[in-house]
């Protein structure tokens, strides 16, 4: 008991030093910043993806469709620009410096480096425009490399005391944006140079680069199942040591599903194949609670225990939205032998099945679309662009529920035991 209180403790302290780092922690202060955007330019895919003639009549003729159109251009087709400015925000206020100034030199130091056309007009001026083909899911690691050198580097410069220092007469917010000159300059003029050495090679940018040699194979290997396997049972494996398994992977994992959704979403929208099987919403669809609703489902049915009967009732209805730590440590599941397999391999088996069964073509692909926490299973199917993701969900509780009734019937039979001893 003492070597497992030991490991269990060495393995809490690695896992938890990690997850509490300086740029996982600000990687994840990028996709919260962004998720805003990012959830109103997936409600404006749903609406607009509904293919109801009628409906589709009607958006055009009131202008709605223009007003949709507007909302994911300036939601999901910018995601970028919101990822830059929270990573470097968030660096910088975790280094306990002022933060806006850095979001700002982290923005237009993203800009910078993004490829632009300029176009001479009958008039002898000239019209530049950006592309925006790097600005959404492409320029996702752009972002994030940009994000964290404009956080790490601002916050070096402010704690050296490398800035303008001006009186202390002089109003805070002057003197913070004082402060911010000659970091930005810097970082600006290093971005700025950078690019041009970048325009002269065959990637022609920065964004090209960092694509092609970083975002690509990265999406590849994370969008294949057995890095989704082997990543769900990592996740699993911490729980059962009382470890947030899911908030550390997806601190590594989330930027990287979250490109691989935005390329979904972007063909959707175009009315194009969707590319990818993978990626955050089928993490979140697949293995909703981790797979624990089917346990309070077992309580609820069969409990004859007090016990069970009670952590039913408080469990089933957050369950249902996807919060079960209520289950995880009322059960326990945590350091719980007995409960080890159906914890640990059913959300495995979960992915698997509805990966086979979207490889397979009897379920189409999911748009990709960003749902917020606390949306109840089968809604959150269903607003992924089919109401048979919705089924879906139906048949793994039905699969959890029938997996976890032999483990749960053992668990409860020894309860009653104790009870009535």
């Amino acid at each position: 008991m003492k070597i497992n209180a030991e490991f269990t403790g060495k393995i809490s302290e690695l896992f938890g030093n990690i997850s509490n780092s300086v740029v996982l922690k600000s990687l994840m202060a990028g996709m919260m910043a962004a998720f805003p955007a990012t959830i109103v330019g997936s409600f404006a895919t749903i609406l607009k993806g509904l293919q109801i003639q009628a409906l589709q009549d009607f958006y055009i003729s009131s202008g709605i469709m223009n007003v949709l159109d507007l909302l994911i251009m300036f939601s999901i087709n910018v995601t970028a620009l919101y990822v830059v400015a929270g990573i470097a925000y968030g660096f910088a206020k975790q280094k306990q410096q002022d933060a806006i100034p850095a979001a700002i030199i982290a923005l237009f130091s993203f800009l910078i480096i993004t490829p632009y056309t300029a176009t001479p007009t009958e008039f002898g001026t000239v019209n530049y425009s950006i592309s925006m083909g790097f600005l959404g899911g492409s320029g996702m690691f752009s972002a994030i490399i940009v994000g964290l050198i404009v956080g790490f580097v601002y916050s070096f410069i402010k704690e050296k005391g490398w800035t303008i220092k001006l009186p202390d007469s002089v109003p805070p917010i002057v003197s913070s944006s004082f402060a911010g000159i000659i970091p930005g300059l810097i970082l600006s003029v290093f971005f700025a140079v950078l690019s041009t050495i970048f325009s002269h090679t065959s990637y022609e940018s920065i964004h090209q680069a960092i694509y092609s040699i970083l975002q690509t194979p990265l999406m590849g290997i994370s969008s294949n199942i057995w890095t989704m396997l082997l990543v769900i049972f990592l996740g699993q494996i911490l729980w059962f040591f009382g470890i947030h398994g899911p908030m550390v992977i997806l601190s590594v994992m989330a930027p990287i599903w979250m490109a691989v959704d935005l390329q979904n979403l972007t063909a959707f929208n175009a009315g194009e194949p969707l590319p990818n099987i993978i990626g955050m919403a089928f993490y979140t669809i697949s293995t909703i609670g981790g797979t624990a609703l089917g346990l309070a489902i077992c309580m609820i049915l069969f409990a004859k225990s007090s016990r069970f009967k009670t952590l039913g009732r408080l469990s089933i209805i957050p369950g249902i939205f996807g919060i079960t730590e209520p289950l995880i440590f009322g059960t326990p599941l945590v350091m719980n032998v007995r409960t080890f397999i159906p914890a640990v391999f059913l959300p495995v088996f979960s992915a698997l099945f509805s990966y086979l069964a979207i490889a397979s073509g009897l379920l189409p692909r999911m748009s990709g679309v960003g749902v917020p926490q606390g949306v109840p299973i089968i809604l959150q199917g269903i607003v992924q662009g089919s109401w048979l993701f919705g089924l879906l969900q139906l048949v793994l509780v039905v699969i959890w529920t029938l997996c976890w009734y032999p483990f749960f019937k053992k668990m409860d039979g020894e309860a009653l035991r104790e009870e009535t001893a």
